[in-house]
């Protein structure tokens, strides 16, 4: 189970986009070890909240920064953002790219 300050943190961020009326969502977050150490990998999620529903909005009230979430965590949040996602890119960057 998400923790529940992880809980506060996602529902605030929803709540402030639905203030907004914000129809489209994006967010994005990277892993990696640095440019000299391996590939940097990034993700890219465009949610369409004119699609969601209760059901499949609740999960993502848990969405935080994945540094700060357990590994159970991402798994389970990464069912959700899949499940609920209008569109995913992710990219594999070298540090060859990002040396340039």
């Amino acid at each position: 189970m998400l923790a529940a300050v992880a809980r506060r943190t996602g529902r605030k961020l929803l709540q402030f986009d639905r203030r907004l009326g914000a129809r489209f969502v994006a967010g994005a977050d990277e892993a990696g070890r640095g440019p000299l150490a391996g590939p940097l990998l990034i993700a890219g999620v465009l949610l369409d909240y004119a699609k969601l529903r209760d059901h499949r909005v609740r999960p993502l009230a848990c969405l935080n920064d994945s540094k700060q979430c357990s590994e159970a965590d991402r798994e389970e949040l990464f069912r959700a953002v899949v499940g609920c996602a209008e569109r995913i890119v992710v990219r594999a960057v070298s540090p060859g790219e990002i040396g340039c």
